[in-house]
C-alpha cells in the first residue's frame, strides 16, 4: 500500500476513535456502550496498523530506529485506548475526560507533524 493510503486510514482511525470516545463520554454511566466500544477498538486498530504501515514506508520499522516522536505517539495511543474506561470508572472526571481526549489528539497530531523537532 502507498504512504498516502496509510495516511487516509490513519485519519479515518482517528475519526472513529474520537467519535466513539465522545459517545462514551456523553452517555450516562449505566447506559450500554457496546457499539461505541466496538468503534473505539476498530479506530485503535486502524490507527495502529496504518501508523506502523507508515513507519515501514518511511524506513523506520525497527524499534531501535525509533525516534522520540514515535514513542510519544505510542504513549498517546495507549492513553487514548484506556481513557473511556478511566472515565466510566470515575478515575478521571467526565468533564476532564473531554479535555484530556482533545489534548491527546492534539499532542499526537503535533508529534506526528513536527516529529517533535
Amino acid at each position: 500500500m502507498t504512504l498516502e493510503l496509510y495516511r487516509v486510514l490513519h485519519v479515518l482511525g482517528l475519526a472513529l476513535l474520537m467519535i466513539s470516545t465522545g459517545v462514551a463520554l456523553a452517555s450516562p454511566k449505566d447506559a450500554p456502550h457496546k457499539a461505541s466500544m466496538i468503534f473505539h477498538g476498530v479506530g485503535l486498530l486502524l490507527l495502529l496498523v496504518a501508523g506502523f504501515g507508515m513507519l515501514s514506508r518511511l524506513g523506520l520499522s525497527a524499534p531501535n530506529d525509533w525516534q522520540s516522536w514515535i514513542w510519544a505517539k505510542i504513549g498517546a495511543w495507549v492513553f487514548a485506548a484506556v481513557l473511556p474506561v478511566l472515565v466510566r470508572r470515575g478515575v478521571i472526571p467526565r468533564p476532564l475526560g473531554w479535555i484530556v481526549a482533545l489534548a491527546i489528539a492534539g499532542f499526537a497530531a503535533y508529534a506526528g507533524i513536527t516529529k517533535l523537532a
